[in-house]
């Protein structure tokens, strides 16, 4: 029975995941100039809204996985929805900037017990073999958020308005945070483990690796650049270079968030073929990714507006941005288990503190060159202001790539590769 309401919570956990994620995508992404026009305000408030999301789920990161370890994943969750579903409610029915502002940090900080707080109990529930799989799968349907807040979501503010259809969501979520306290206050609690502490040394340790500070600078960058693009600029980029409608895309913003979804579970099923070989696959992603930008800024520069290529590129960039399923497991190799949770919260408040740090240089960038104001209030951004930001994404991918191939798979995957390597030359034997 308890297993039963475990794996209950656990589902509805990963249904908060994907709010999280339609928050995390949809604002500001996915109505940038409806925002910039019925808030009269430049680009850099918008992308402020995206950033006050992300700072504070990057802070909360580090102070939530010694909760997680210290609480358990459910009873974080449970405290964490309060806010969230405030959040949500909030955000629609706000008139002035700072109580915008105020909203996305709460729905921020609710957003932010979820994640580590899933990983924690499928960890804690399924096998280790079978624990990046589930981990796929959980995070493939939280990222079918980003789907949603996409095409589908342009679609509800076409035809009831931004501040309807986010306060729909924003309802929804409640009910669905309502129902996991129910479930949660009837299943039985883990116990408080006193003995862990909120205190910097398992920082000092986990950072002092200079393995793992590789692997944050590769995963961080590859993450932050991709993820400012689904989330912030990457509609708007689209609208202007491309000169298309917003639903067109919108289409493409949900098709680059359904292989980013479905492609965590794709690595990770070839990463378990191949002996959960990893850093392969990291380095292969890493020069596809500059590759991508190289080009796209090529196309910016030559004022090519070859919507069909830029829309493949962009496309591949989201088939190779998925990467926890892999990066999660490497740092549980690669660290003691006594810090592998405290790697994984550093690396996901990096990845914040990255997407908010980006996203805020995206919209100064955006306002270097003035923007042509159109017949119905919005801003268009020419190709120079992009090629500002997508310059700079060329030369953070080089250094991306150079730490990337500082990387080593764990001592315990080469073994299980030579001993593959051995049943092969036995068969052949044979």
């Amino acid at each position: 029975m308890e297993r039963k309401k475990q794996l209950i919570l656990i589902t509805i956990g990963v249904i908060l995941y994907f709010f999280a994620n339609v928050q995390r995508v949809a604002v500001p992404g996915a109505i940038f100039d409806l925002l910039q026009r019925d808030l009269s305000i430049s680009a850099p408030y918008v992308t402020a809204l995206g950033a006050a999301f992300m700072y504070i789920y990057a802070v909360c990161q580090l102070i939530i996985g010694i909760m997680v370890d210290r609480y358990g994943g459910n009873r974080v969750i449970a405290f964490g929805s309060v806010f969230f579903f405030l959040g949500s409610l909030i955000f629609p029915l706000s008139k002035t900037l700072p109580l915008l502002y105020l909203s996305r940090t709460l729905v921020g900080l609710g957003a932010s017990t979820i994640y580590l707080s899933l990983i924690k109990e499928i960890k804690k529930t399924f096998s280790s073999t079978n624990f990046g799989v589930m981990l796929s799968i959980a995070l493939l349907i939280g990222y079918l958020g980003g789907i949603f807040a996409n095409a589908p979501f342009v679609m509800f503010v076409k035809n009831y308005g931004w501040r309807n259809s986010l306060f729909a969501i924003g309802v929804v979520t409640a009910i669905v945070s309502l129902i996991f306290i129910l479930i949660f206050g009837f299943s039985k609690k883990q116990e408080v483990n006193k003995n862990i502490k909120l205190n910097l040394e398992p920082f000092k340790i986990v950072l002092s690796n200079k393995k793992n500070l590789n692997l944050y600078t590769f995963a961080v960058l590859n993450y932050g650049m991709y993820y400012v693009l689904q989330t912030v600029i990457g509609m708007k980029f689209v609208q202007d270079f491309c000169l298309i409608p917003v639903e067109s895309a919108a289409i493409i913003l949900s098709v680059m968030a359904g292989l980013y979804a479905f492609a965590g579970s794709v690595i990770a099923y070839l990463s378990k073929i191949f002996c959960t070989r990893k850093v392969v696959f990291l380095r292969i992603i890493g020069c596809s990714t500059l590759l991508i930008f190289l080009t796209i800024s090529i196309l910016l520069y030559f004022d090519v507006k070859a919507t069909m290529l830029v829309s493949v590129l962009l496309c591949l960039l989201a088939g190779t941005a998925s990467l926890s399923p892999l990066l999660v497991p490497l740092l549980h190799d690669t660290n003691d288990k006594n810090v592998s949770g405290t790697a994984v919260s550093i690396m996901t408040s990096l990845f914040s503190l990255c997407v908010g740090i980006l996203g805020s240089v995206t919209g100064i960038l955006m306002n270097v060159y003035t923007p042509e104001t159109l017949e119905n209030g919005v801003l268009r951004y020419g190709n120079n202001s992009y090629l500002l930001i997508f310059g700079l994404f060329v030369i953070l991918s080089i250094i991306s790539l150079i730490n990337v191939f500082k990387l080593q798979d764990s001592p315990k995957t080469k073994r299980l590769i030579s001993m593959k390597h051995a049943d092969l030359h036995i068969h052949i034997g044979w």
